[in-house]
């Protein structure tokens, strides 16, 4: 839409022409498309062809009803209830008694089931199956269970 300076638009802020209407022509086109494409999906269970537009996916849909008589209405909704997320029921939250430093060290300290620490005196990591295990801050490696009896020949002891 080109813009022209009228006597219209002069006094309402826009200086260079009329002030844009809030839904343009076009604008409501893209969205009766929109619907007509939910309806089309909705229907058939597939998307209309992108090369329809809104005259041609509304024909497929009288076609469509037009061969299927008992077919269910469509509803569409409005843009603002189709966006609008879903509500998350509040987790309440847990009181810092509740979760004691120690506990969370403790948990730390498991190693994930299959797996287990091993530790070599001079805090060094390790090679086991082509895969390099590195050593933590602490210098405990995170190995497969079945590397100890391997890594115990070269220092490491289970922690």
């Amino acid at each position: 839409m080109a813009w022209r300076l009228t006597q219209e638009g002069a006094g309402f802020g826009f200086p260079f022409g009329p002030s844009p209407p809030f839904e343009s022509e076009e604008l409501m086109s893209d969205k009766h498309l929109g619907e007509l494409r939910a309806e089309f999906k909705f229907l058939t269970g597939k998307a209309p062809s992108p090369r329809l537009d809104a005259a041609g996916v509304e024909a497929k849909i009288v076609e469509y009803r037009a061969a299927n008589p008992d077919a269910p209405a469509f509803e569409a909704k409005p843009a603002a209830e189709a966006k609008a997320p879903a509500e998350k029921p509040a987790k309440a939250a847990k009181p810092a008694a509740e979760k004691p430093a120690a506990k969370a060290a403790a948990k730390a300290d498991k190693a994930p089931e299959g797996c287990i620490y091993l530790k070599h005196p001079e805090g060094i990591g390790a090679s086991y199956g082509g895969a390099e295990l590195v050593a933590d801050k602490s210098g405990r490696v995170l190995a497969p269970a079945g590397a100890l009896a391997e890594l115990e020949a070269h220092g490491f002891e289970a922690v």
